[in-house]
């Protein structure tokens, strides 16, 4: 997401984006007066309290694969690439230059799609990780951590979450905490939350 601001949103959304990103960029400017905006565009106390949980979340997991150099797998990049070099390129508010034409984001390798390791946790931050499996329900217990089907779904798929492989405890806790507060568990839609995700990780400039 380029610019959120050049993108046809209705003003709820425009409001909780501001939100987000002003407490990402100037979280000692915040008020009262900043809540009350999103409570009078209609948003209850929980989901304000869901958009400042979302923002919180990211902004931690931005300098969580920013701190430890986690890239991009190669499939997840090259998917991202190719919408952008496909459908995205009319959104001017998306890909626009500084003129605001629309551009082309150009491809690594004279436009050969660069091949790199995927398999998980192998070549992809800057600290050692171990394979997130079966294991992983079992040392949560041990520790007395709660840890569902779900939480070990998360882990397993999310390349953020494994960076902390080798601390199983707050990996597990960490994804106990998103499961919380997204996937459903929020006041708010999928939608919206991926929206706040992707503003607040433009705002942090991060680079996963």
């Amino acid at each position: 997401m380029h610019d959120y601001t050049q993108a046809e949103l209705d003003p709820q959304t425009r409001g909780m984006l501001d939100f987000a990103v002003k407490l990402t960029r100037e979280p000692s400017s915040m008020n009262e007066a900043d809540v009350q905006e999103l409570r009078d565009l209609g948003l209850r106390d929980e989901q304000v309290l869901s958009v400042v949980l979302i923002t919180c979340l990211f902004s931690f997991l931005d300098r969580l694969a920013d701190g430890l150099g986690l890239k991009v797998p190669a499939a997840r990049e090259e998917a991202v690439q190719g919408w952008l070099s496909g459908p995205a390129t009319g959104l001017d508010w998306l890909v626009g230059t500084a003129s605001g034409s629309a551009r082309k984001p150009a491809l690594r390798d004279g436009g050969r799609r660069e091949k790199r390791r995927s398999s998980e946790g192998e070549g992809m931050v800057w600290i050692r990780q171990k394979r997130v499996g079966k294991w992983l329900a079992l040392r949560a217990m041990l520790s007395n951590l709660l840890v569902t089907p779900q939480v070990v779904s998360h882990t397993r798929r999310s390349p953020v979450l494994r960076t902390m492989s080798i601390n199983p405890a707050a990996m597990v806790a960490v994804g106990n905490f998103v499961d919380a507060v997204t996937f459903g568990a929020s006041a708010l839609t999928r939608p919206q939350e991926e929206a706040i995700a992707v503003a607040v990780s433009v705002a942090n400039k991060c680079r996963f």
